[in-house]
């Protein structure tokens, strides 16, 4: 079987990490390329020999709302948005018929939205993974398409299953996962570690992973450190001021901005190292002692996973997939991600009882391998391709194997075949879809 990954960003982010550590755990059947962007995922999966068709990045439709953070619909964008979707998917499209991929695997729900869409025009059925969560302006478009055009729907958590029903999209759970064989404590010496970051002995270490934005929390982790009160405590934060569309670049600048300034007004300077982007993950959690996660909305919680593995204790916000990840008391502590005021008596109580820091990380790793590993992922995945294949077969799709790409686009009955839940087809054309169509197939029933 080919699969044809399909990325939206060319940024390296935990998507775009867990996307290539899929792949290369895939049983040998299955034959997998990508198609995304160029930039950091390409080079490093190019790095990883696995084969890259390059595609042109997204048209944003959007622009930072003035005086503030979060973003506005910009209505003379949209149909050059449209536009770029739609040739997006005409060239997915074209490429999947050509080299005979049986289905194209998208890595987000936006990806999701142009693989849905060369499905409409005659490529292989759409396999949508929702690793994220889509918020703002952009929902109801990006939902509406996959719910319409989508074979499988892939959700990374329970939590995230829910939202998409909510959306009258169903799916299939198959967990995250954090790879036991590269976050292993016993590779990293822990010693060695503190002293690459620049820790005391008898130091407590706190880190917070993830990308600095609002809902990741890492003001609340800070405020959480200034109310604990201990000045031998250290704050690590772990992330970069990434971003995967230029309109929100200054939003993502203006929080991390914010967060260096607010550091300085709780008087804790001293005590926070931004780290910013590290590629040695292992080592930096080997040299902490507890991982906080206070995330508002977490869809999985990959950083939690890979803390866990590394047998660190957890405490993380009790809401979304670190919910599922930890059992309270039991494999890490949860709490209300926007209260500091009772982390801080969570943090005070892990740092006062080393015992108890040992047991909630043992518990930690057991809990994350045989559920939560790489291959418990990779089954579960490889269930939802025959899902998405047998659904194809039943709406007598031909198979995508056979036959070349032809310059003339897919006959209705073709498009038709490329989705389960019945829509109106579109017209048959010797040309891309313009913006209207493209519109117009989003909102079809």
């Amino acid at each position: 079987m080919r699969v044809l990954f399909l990325n939206h960003a060319a940024e390296l982010g935990g998507a775009e990490r867990s996307l290539l550590e899929l792949i290369e755990g895939l049983p040998r059947q299955v034959e997998a390329e990508v198609a995304c962007p160029a930039g950091e995922l390409a080079s490093r999966a190019g790095e990883l020999g696995i084969r890259v068709h390059g595609l042109r990045p997204a048209r944003s439709p959007y622009r930072r709302r003035a005086g503030g953070l979060g973003l506005r619909v910009v209505g003379p964008r949209l149909p050059g948005a449209l536009a770029a979707i739609a040739a997006t998917a005409w060239r997915v499209s074209r490429l999947a018929r050509r080299d005979g991929f049986a289905l194209v695997h998208a890595n987000s729900l936006r990806a999701g939205v142009t693989a849905g869409l060369a499905a409409r025009l005659g490529g292989p059925p759409a396999v949508v993974h929702a690793r994220d969560v889509v918020l703002g302006p952009d929902a109801r478009l990006v939902l509406g398409a996959i719910r319409r055009t989508a074979a499988v729907t892939i959700a990374n958590s329970a939590a995230t299953a829910r939202r998409l029903r909510a959306a009258g999209i169903e799916s299939v759970v198959v967990p995250g996962f954090a790879d036991p064989a590269r976050f292993d404590p016993a590779d990293v010496h822990r010693d060695e570690a503190r002293a690459e970051l620049g820790l005391a002995a008898g130091e407590l270490a706190l880190v917070v992973v993830g990308r600095l934005a609002p809902e990741k929390g890492q003001a609340e982790a800070l405020r959480a450190l200034a109310l604990l009160g201990r000045p031998r405590a250290r704050l690590l934060v772990a992330g970069s001021r990434r971003f995967s569309d230029r309109a929100n670049a200054a939003d993502v600048e203006a929080y991390a901005d914010r967060l260096v300034r607010l550091a300085r007004e709780l008087g804790i300077a001293d005590r926070v190292s931004f780290l910013g982007e590290r590629e040695d993950m292992p080592r930096v959690l080997a040299a902490a002692d507890v991982l906080l996660a206070p995330s508002h909305d977490e869809p999985f919680g990959r950083a939690v996973a890979e803390g866990m593995a590394m047998g660190l204790p957890v405490i993380a916000g009790n809401r979304g997939g670190p919910a599922e990840l930890i059992e309270d008391e039991v494999s890490g502590l949860l709490r209300d991600p926007e209260r500091p005021e009772i982390w801080a008596p969570a943090i005070a109580r892990l740092a006062d009882d080393p015992g108890l820091r040992r047991r909630l990380g043992l518990r930690a790793q057991e809990r994350i391998v045989g559920s939560f590993d790489r291959a418990a992922h990779v089954r579960g995945v490889i269930a939802a391709y025959a899902v998405a294949g047998s659904a194809s077969d039943s709406a007598g799709a031909p198979s995508s194997a056979s036959g070349s790409a032809s310059d003339s686009p897919p006959s209705p009955d073709a498009a038709r075949s490329a989705r389960i839940s019945p829509s109106r087809v579109r017209e048959e054309s010797t040309r891309i879809p313009g913006p209207i169509e493209v519109a117009r197939v989003i909102e079809s029933r």
